[in-house]
């Protein structure tokens, strides 16, 4: 499957990827400055056409956009190719003040079978603890 998205007629980005064809999207529908239309196409055919007007964007049209959770697996998933484990990240958000199990950074990464309901300040900590680990080994 491709996506492709055009902007008056140039292409902004052409992926396999959804979240890519989204953030293409997104940011296309959005760009004020520079008016006119922007399409999305998939496998070659036009599914969705936006007038750039105010600023206002469009919502992505094809099926569900990424949420919240995707954003987390792609922090975790390069925690882990920094050689973190769900025990040192979990370690780290209880240093720095949110006490989290292991299972609970498993279940954020979906491998415990169940899906967990996240918060955005929920994130930001995590993120903020793990940048103060880092500070703290950097010393």
């Amino acid at each position: 499957m491709t996506y492709i998205v055009r902007h008056d007629g140039r292409t902004v980005t052409e992926t396999d990827w959804s979240p890519m064809a989204q953030a293409a999207w997104h940011r296309a529908t959005r760009d004020q400055s520079a008016g006119g239309v922007v399409e999305l196409f998939k496998d070659g055919r036009l599914i969705a056409s936006h007038r750039i007007t105010g600023g206002r964007g469009a919502i992505w049209p094809e099926g569900e956009a990424c949420s919240l959770q995707d954003v987390v697996k792609a922090i975790l998933q390069l925690l882990r190719d920094d050689d973190w484990d769900a025990k040192q990240i979990a370690q780290a958000m209880t240093d720095y003040g949110l006490p989290t199990s292991r299972a609970r950074v498993d279940g954020m990464r979906g491998s415990s079978g169940r899906s967990l309901e996240l918060s955005h300040a929920e994130i930001v900590t995590m993120l903020n603890a793990i940048l103060s680990e880092y500070k703290r080994g950097s010393q």
